[in-house]
């Protein structure tokens, strides 16, 4: 799920509020898209999004309902409680009050829902936890809800996978530790589930790449090898008969992203499936950019339920045009604003130590402590030549990742790697 929620490196500085004592409240959903915050580095994020439903008889072939879910909602969850109800979680972006927060829809036949807030409190001083995102929830052994999520919470620096565990499903009490914390890059959209006795984790941070973790308990997780496999982002599992099978999306550049899964019966071995689970429609306004972010679970009558995500028809994406920000491919043309790209932010090997040197700086800016969870803007002159300007995006995605957003960086060729770095000038929001 890559979806992410890059947003964080703005919005989840935590802020908090005095628990309700009343249980969460029920909401009605925006009906249509949302304006990009005014410093959002991308086009499309939650305020563009849309969750979408699919059924499928066999969990491999599924079929589009043509039903919302919601509207200016992304990195949908799903699981059937042991009464039989569909509880569908997810980050909601409107109402305002709401805005990039949990939520969930309730329905008894997936096809009306209810819905209402989620909380998280901390468990000394029943302080809501603020921004909350990505969610998973699980079942523990004992029947309690545990929910994954990522936040920053103080002190650290970088965003982190977090669990909070509930006896309904709505009100969640902050557990001990976050559960994956890393020092060297964030940890995103976090989902997990239980292969046999162990828990396996998995989150985003880097395009095409997933941390990968396990854990006897689902508390405590070891970093195991990342997973890197075909551009696939992990999104969510589930068992099924002989093993079990974990859903993700598939994106390459100048392709749609679709919706891919693998089988593995151990956790060891992993098989990647046949085909595509869902394919986005050529022919469908709302997935000219793909479908992604899957979440599955088997319903009580047998049937699988997808729930998936796309961009609103109407939103305005400018296809074929430069992005709001973008630079000019031009050459020499002076401190345009670069925007970054959804796609193709993975680094080449090539271009390490350019991005590493734009590190160093920042992390060496005296100020760096104190503007520690805020966006941190390079700005620079443009000068490479148009074969190189996708370098703006490589850079980005690497600093992005770092919890940095790089408004416009500077190349000059060739060098040892055909690049070498020109120093930008480096200033806050």
């Amino acid at each position: 799920m890559q979806r992410l929620f890059i947003i964080l490196t703005s919005f989840l500085i935590c802020t908090f509020s005095i628990a309700a004592q009343t249980p969460p409240e029920l909401f009605v959903p925006c009906d249509t898209y949302g304006e990009p915050p005014e410093h959002a580095s991308f086009n499309a994020g939650p305020w563009a999004a849309r969750l979408m439903l699919a059924i499928s008889d066999d969990g491999l072939t599924f079929v589009r309902t043509g039903q919302v879910l919601a509207e200016q909602a992304d990195v949908p969850d799903v699981i059937v409680t042991p009464e039989g109800e569909i509880r569908a979680y997810f980050i909601v972006w409107c109402p305002t009050p709401l805005q990039n927060r949990i939520a969930v829809a309730s329905s008894l036949d997936a096809e009306t829902w209810t819905y209402r807030t989620v909380e998280i409190t901390y468990p000394s001083t029943m302080q809501t936890i603020g921004m909350p995102a990505d969610p998973t929830v699980e079942f523990t052994d004992d029947g309690r809800y545990r929910l994954y999520f990522t936040s920053q919470l103080p002190p650290s620096p970088v965003p982190g996978s977090y669990s909070a565990v509930s006896e309904d499903g709505f009100t969640f009490v902050l557990e001990e530790e976050p559960r994956v914390l890393l020092a060297d890059r964030n940890a995103l959209d976090v989902n997990v589930l239980k292969i046999g006795d162990m828990w396996h984790y998995f989150a985003g941070g880097v395009p095409g790449e997933n941390i990968h973790a396990v854990s006897s308990d689902g508390l405590t997780f070891t970093r195991v090898e990342d997973f890197v496999r075909d551009s696939i982002i992990m999104s969510n599992g589930i068992a099924i008969d002989g093993g079990f099978r974990y859903f993700g999306f598939q994106q390459r550049p100048g392709v749609p992203s679709r919706i891919v899964s693998f089988f593995t019966a151990d956790g060891e071995t992993w098989t990647l499936e046949d085909g595509a689970r869902l394919d986005a429609d050529p022919d469908s306004p709302d997935e000219q950019e793909g479908v992604k972010d899957p979440a599955v679970t088997r319903l009580p009558d047998g049937r699988y339920l997808m729930i998936y995500v796309t961009v609103h028809p109407d939103f305005p994406l400018e296809k074929g045009a430069r992005r709001r920000g973008r630079p000019d491919s031009r050459r020499g043309s002076k401190q345009p604003m670069c925007a970054l790209r959804r796609r193709e932010l993975r680094l080449a090997l090539a271009f390490a130590e350019v991005v590493a040197g734009l590190y160093d700086e920042l992390v060496t800016l005296p100020r760096f402590q104190r503007l520690a969870g805020q966006r941190v803007i390079i700005r620079a002159g443009w000068g490479a030549t148009a074969r190189h300007n996708h370098l703006v995006d490589e850079i980005a995605g690497v600093i992005q990742d770092r919890d940095f957003i790089v408004i416009c960086a500077r190349a000059a060729a060739p060098a040892k790697h055909g690049l070498k770095r020109d120093a930008g000038r480096i200033v806050d929001r």
